[in-house]
């Protein structure tokens, strides 16, 4: 899973880890529209759990996740901010 690690961390630098992070950060924070975070997060967790166990390895199949984690890492800055 290393790969996979270092690809998100060589191609998005601090934002992979703001967007992976940002579901927990974000129940955390915002605790009023928790059913909304859930419906446009989720999928990235769910594709994370389902390709980082596969052996063969490529970066192509983590391109379906790209907007997720720029959208978490955006929703999480945002709610920094107004924290």
């Amino acid at each position: 899973w290393s790969y996979y690690v270092k690809n998100l961390a060589l191609n998005f630098n601090y934002v992979s880890a703001l967007g992976i992070a940002s579901f927990p950060l974000l129940l955390l924070l915002r605790r009023d529209d928790t059913s909304s975070l859930l419906f446009v997060l989720l999928p990235m967790y769910v594709w994370l759990g389902v390709v980082f166990p596969r052996p063969h390895k490529e970066e192509r199949f983590l391109f379906p996740i790209y907007p997720c984690i720029c959208l978490g890492a955006a929703m999480l800055s945002v709610s920094l901010v107004d924290f």
